[in-house]
């Protein structure tokens, strides 16, 4: 599975399509982010890929899960296309 990753400084609607183009292509993605301001841009890009989705008739499903290791938390959202 392809994984898109998220930093602070990253542009929702940029991170939006490639989730969608990936979605498009292999029916599902990870995306992930560490850190309260990269969560914060995920959540937004998803919402925009559901909007890209749903504007193609499809929309999508989202499962969130937290993975730690080393110290570090990343948070990790399981996205899949549903037609």
């Amino acid at each position: 599975m392809k994984c898109v990753r998220v930093s602070k400084d990253s542009t929702p609607a940029q991170v939006a399509g490639a989730i969608a183009g990936i979605l498009r292509e292999d029916g599902e993605v990870l995306v992930q982010a560490m850190g309260a301001a990269a969560v914060n841009q995920m959540a937004k890009a998803t919402a925009v890929a559901r909007r890209f989705m749903r504007d193609e008739g499809s929309d999508l499903s989202l499962q969130p899960r937290l993975e730690t290791s080393d110290d570090l938390t990343r948070v990790i959202f399981e996205v899949k296309k549903i037609d």
